[in-house]
């Protein structure tokens, strides 16, 4: 029937306390102390101005002479200790239920305490994990994916989905300084939909950069100017490298299907893979990778054989264009820019990771 009654620092000022209510009549008592009834019309809303003391506001709604609903807000004292609520106790194992865990900031009475903003962390074992977070807050730019989330009016929540494995997933939402609250999910075995199995890909053991590796998304200046260089890797590849001394085995594996992509994965097997010291070099397909190695990460350059064709293609475009053109002269560093890597622009270097399970 009205907000909070916390305002702290506002002791003996004027506070205006609006009630909405479908009653006839309503009486607003300030720590025990009528503050006097109104006659309320129809979808309006009544108010009062009470000066602000801790304690008790409470409004009691009259239907017909008689005393039918009360409300009350109370000054809450510190926060103490987070308290969770489950929207329900099971969810179907299927890898897409979830459930919602509300938190509520209270004091030692268990009274929600409206003006604290607490971070507050999820953390969740079992067959679950933690979908998202929210609090309400339509000013808040928190992530909502994640496993922290502020209090907002005393208040914040966490979505919790299964895995596709039944069991009991427990959950613990903790604060600095405040006690911690648990909750547990029974996951129920289902009856999965048809889909697809996960492709697990198994990661190779051994010496030097033995392993599987990714592409990061590190690209140079160059390469931002012109996004579609072929000579720009891909982040969907993976290397699966297999060292023996100086020699390199393993394969390529790609989404790209192509330099406008849109093709089928491909792998390609590395041949004449080579390492001396730092340096590396192998050929995948039409493709061949030079670099070096630094630790966990190995940077890369790619040519392709098939690169050729672009340069073709602009050799061909100027021969037939024969009418006039401003003396601008050559590039500086003697280069064509009718072809080469990126029509012109300088190739990125591809920037390898290993992949830690």
């Amino acid at each position: 029937m009205f907000p909070h009654w916390n305002w702290p620092g506002l002791e003996g000022q004027e506070i205006a306390v609006w009630v909405h209510s479908n009653m006839d009549r309503v009486e607003l008592f300030h720590n025990g102390l009528s503050m006097g009834a109104k006659d309320l019309s129809e979808d309006q809303h009544l108010a009062w101005n009470v000066k602000y003391t801790p304690g008790t506001i409470e409004a009691r709604g009259y239907k017909g002479g008689r005393q039918v609903m009360t409300a009350k807000r109370e000054t809450t004292g510190e926060a103490a200790k987070l308290v969770l609520r489950l929207d329900r106790q099971e969810i179907a194992a299927d890898g897409e239920d979830a459930a919602m865990c509300a938190v509520e900031v209270q004091d030692a009475q268990g009274r929600v305490v409206p003006i604290t903003d607490n971070e507050i962390s999820f953390n969740v074992t079992g067959p679950g994990r933690v979908l998202g977070t929210g609090n309400g807050d339509p000013t808040s730019h928190e992530s909502d994916p994640g496993s922290t989330r502020k209090a907002f009016s005393g208040l914040c929540m966490s979505i919790v989905q299964s895995m596709k494995s039944a069991g009991s997933i427990s959950i613990e939402a903790t604060s600095p300084g405040l006690t911690a609250a648990t909750a547990t999910i029974t996951a129920r075995a289902v009856k999965l939909r048809p889909q697809a199995a996960a492709w697990e890909r198994p990661v190779p053991t051994g010496p030097g950069i033995t392993g599987l590796w990714r592409p990061t998304v590190v690209m140079g200046a160059t390469a931002a100017e012109n996004p579609m260089a072929p000579s720009v890797g891909s982040t969907d590849m993976v290397f699966s490298m297999h060292q023996d001394g100086d020699a390199i085995a393993g394969s390529v594996e790609s989404t790209a299907g192509g330099f406008f992509g849109g093709g089928g994965a491909t792998i390609s097997m590395i041949e004449e893979g080579r390492i001396d010291g730092v340096n590396i070099s192998f050929r995948a397909g039409i493709d061949t990778y030079t670099g070096r190695i630094s630790g966990e990460q190995i940077e890369l350059l790619r040519s392709s054989s098939s690169r050729s064709s672009f340069a073709g293609f602009g050799a061909q475009a100027a021969h037939a264009d024969t009418g006039p053109h401003p003396a601008i002269g050559p590039p500086p560093d003697g280069s064509d820019p009718s072809s080469g890597a990126g029509f012109g622009r300088a190739a990125a270097p591809l920037i390898l990771r290993r992949v830690i399970r």
